[in-house]
């Protein structure tokens, strides 16, 4: 079970002090979110075939597998990522 103090002050330590009151879309990323972006942005400013190659295809991959299992999908080639909801019906039109 999740301590929810902890995780807000952990992951949101500005919510001490201001309550946001926005939808997700704009909301503040939580620290961990945070890290995984700069770590991201690291990678790819170093070497970025090797992190598409070896860190971003993969996790991508996984990814898939994870969504195909929840949703029941009868393989995770059928989950298929889109730059936004309007690209993917476009696609599919």
């Amino acid at each position: 079970m999740y301590d929810i103090d902890n995780l807000r002050r952990t992951e949101f330590p500005h919510s001490a002090e201001l309550a946001y009151m926005n939808h997700a879309g704009i909301s503040p990323l939580p620290q961990r979110t945070k890290r995984a972006i700069q770590a991201a942005v690291d990678g790819l400013s170093v070497n970025p075939n090797d992190f598409f190659g070896r860190i971003a295809m993969p996790a991508m991959e996984t990814t898939k597998d994870l969504i195909a299992r929840h949703i029941n999908a009868a393989d995770p080639s059928e989950i298929v990522f889109s730059t936004s909801t309007s690209a993917a019906l476009n696609a599919i039109a």
